[in-house]
């Protein structure tokens, strides 16, 4: 899915590579949904998603918690702090990924339905053009860990904090 494959891929493949020199690997990159629909349709050996999400009778493989951190401009009150309590994001202010992407439902998910809905001003289509809007000021927003340490935010002035108390999660997962 396009919120994990170019964060962990480039540091999995080549190790993969070295150890099965004849392994051919022929990538799709889709949104969850129809790439489980590929899999059911034998079109597809194996996806790497991102839990949870409802994989009905297929065989799931949990590999990794991916932990979310909260992500604003560095002039925003709320990272001034080391840590973030959740409870005091304000989600009016969250922006997210458009309908569709699992990604944009574990982030509602993290925050709860506790304050107000969730009905977007604005979306973003990838992670890419949503590190932009919370750059150019309209929001702040969660990112998962692996897309930091690949260093998503390089060249920004955007600033990742961790979540105080337990924070919230993805689990990484390989499907077949």
């Amino acid at each position: 899915i396009p919120t994990i494959a170019p964060y962990l891929l480039p540091n999995v493949l080549p190790a993969l590579r070295r150890a099965h020199g004849d392994l051919k690997l022929y990538l799709r990159e889709d949104l969850t949904k129809p790439l489980l629909e590929r899999m059911r349709a034998g079109r597809l050996d194996v996806a790497l998603i991102a839990l949870p999400f409802d994989t009905g009778d297929l065989y799931v493989r949990e590999l990794f918690k991916d932990e979310f951190w909260f992500v604003a401009r560095q002039a925003d009150p709320a990272v001034r702090e080391k840590d973030v309590a959740l409870r005091r994001i304000d989600t009016g202010d969250m922006l997210l990924l458009e309908e569709g992407h699992c990604l944009r439902d574990h982030a509602i998910a993290a925050c709860g339905p506790r304050r107000g809905t969730w009905e977007s001003r604005v979306e973003a289509t990838s992670l890419t053009t949503l590190i932009q809007m919370v750059e150019g000021g309209l929001g702040v927003t969660l990112l998962p860990g692996i897309t930091l340490d690949a260093g998503i935010l390089k060249g920004t002035r955007l600033v990742a904090r961790p979540f105080s108390k337990t924070a919230p999660s993805r689990t990484l997962a390989l499907v077949s």
